[in-house]
């Protein structure tokens, strides 16, 4: 084996001898069929040959059948001088189909030609041996050291082998017992940071939650004075007639609202007609200390008036206030007139009694 190496996968290689031939089929370099075939003395060359060429295919076959699950030989090394044996290596090419190869021992070893026997392939085993020899390689058949009888079997190393295996497996019970402890450790501080963080994102959520409570709450309470100054100032007389000296907005504890003025009139009907002009189901107004002012000359009246609102929703605010004023004011004509100036000051529709 050492002197052919074969790079095919399956190969067969043929050593003949005197009187007999060895066949060694070899897969990847391993040997795993030998056959040793005695051949006849008294015949010709030709019948050796065509009875090796019979041994030859029948170890293919076994082969190919026992040892090679179905795979076929690659191709045939024949050992010997290539002179002698290139008529065998043509049988084998032209009968078999098989590319062959053959191969001299000594072509491996530093060797003068008039010291190569006849009959080289005789000599291929011991080349090989030698060879490994030199290599430091080991021989496949060794006999200078045969096998020897086993040692009894050693069961006080057994048992510490045993030993130190269970020992290895409770340290390494006990490794996985912590370190699963560690982690769920681990896991419950990771969850109880997440519990206190979740603690304190829900007391923040509660308190903005009063919050946003609070502002619905005074949402749904509070009366929106920009539209209530807006029906005001529609319904309220005009400039000619009175003025505002001081207004209060002052928002109710439950809902709603109300409004102080401290006005100035022309006349005291015009209390009258705008306390018609400005009441309905929204707002309730009482007028009082409706008094004459004798120093001014435009403005001779002045009163005070309270109004109190009722809380209602944006589209409630989408009326069309002058036109009650419109009805105030027929309202007012069909009145009786005021009193002259210098008399005691007019009643307004819900206070004033003197």
């Amino acid at each position: 084996m050492r002197i052919v190496s074969p790079p095919e996968q399956v190969c067969l290689v043929v050593n003949r001898l005197a009187d007999e031939v060895d066949l060694t089929v070899l897969v990847e370099g391993r040997p795993v069929l030998l056959r040793t075939v005695r051949l006849p003395s008294a015949t010709s060359e030709d019948k050796l040959t065509q009875r090796l060429l019979g041994e030859i295919n029948r170890t293919a076959v076994v082969a190919m059948q026992n040892e090679l699950d179905g795979g076929a030989i690659e191709r045939v090394y024949i050992f010997g001088s290539p002179a002698k044996r290139r008529w065998l290596a043509d049988r084998i090419r032209d009968d078999l189909l098989l590319p062959v190869t053959v191969v001299d021992p000594f072509e491996s070893v530093d060797l003068p030609d008039e010291l190569v026997p006849a009959e080289s392939g005789r000599f291929a085993s011991l080349v090989g041996m030698l060879l490994d020899e030199v290599d430091g390689g080991r021989h496949a058949v060794d006999f200078l050291h045969p096998r020897k009888k086993p040692q009894p079997p050693n069961y006080r190393r057994v048992g510490l082998v045993a030993g130190a295996l269970v020992a290895a497996v409770v340290l390494a019970a006990g490794y996985f017992v912590w370190d699963r402890i560690a982690s769920m450790d681990r896991e419950i501080t990771d969850l109880a940071a997440r519990k206190k963080q979740l603690d304190d994102s829900l007391k923040k959520a509660a308190d903005q939650k009063k919050v946003i409570a609070a502002v619905d709450e005074w949402r749904a309470t509070d009366v929106t004075w920009l539209d209530e100054l807006r029906d005001l100032s529609v319904r309220f007389p005009q400039a000619r007639d009175a003025i505002v000296l001081r207004m209060t907005l002052t928002p109710a504890r439950g809902s709603g609202g109300a409004i102080d003025m401290q006005c100035l009139v022309r006349d005291p009907t015009i209390v009258v007609r705008m306390e018609h002009g400005i009441r309905d189901e929204f707002h309730q107004v009482r007028s009082k200390r409706v008094q004459q002012r004798g120093q001014e000359k435009a403005y001779t009246w002045q009163f005070e008036s309270s109004m109190y609102l009722a809380r209602r929703d944006k589209e409630q605010y989408l009326g069309k206030p002058a036109e009650k004023e419109k009805k105030a004011v027929k309202a007012v004509a069909k009145a009786r007139p005021g009193p002259p100036s210098g008399k005691r000051p007019v009643q307004s529709s819900l206070q004033a009694k003197k």
